[in-house]
């Protein structure tokens, strides 16, 4: 958090109603680059699914997904060429396939 936002919600709430807007239905808060603060020119407003691809802990990129997608679809590249090239388990990949995660990023 911006050290001039810290423990002044109001002023807060005033900056992201001035540079971003009125919250859009179904977006929370985000920041642009994860391990940024709460500043300027590193918020947006994003859907849940673009806040989970943003998390630290999220290994593939939109690029990554349509690629697999890509590579799934072809049907000549085998899984344990997927988990081998994208670091990934055989589950990630299952689940891709299957549409249980990533199911926004479509090919």
């Amino acid at each position: 958090m911006c050290p001039v936002f810290r423990g002044d919600y109001v002023a807060f709430k005033s900056y992201i109603l001035e540079f971003l807007g009125d919250r859009p239905k179904g977006m929370s808060l985000d920041r642009i680059e994860n391990d940024g603060d709460y500043v300027h020119g590193n918020l947006k407003w994003s859907t849940s699914p673009e806040q989970c691809r943003n998390r630290r802990s999220s290994k593939l990129t939109v690029e990554d997904v349509l690629e697999i997608k890509w590579l799934l679809s072809f049907g000549e590249y085998k899984q344990v060429d997927i988990v081998r090239d994208f670091n990934i388990s055989k589950m990630t990949i299952s689940d891709i396939n299957m549409g249980k995660t990533h199911r926004t990023i479509n090919i």
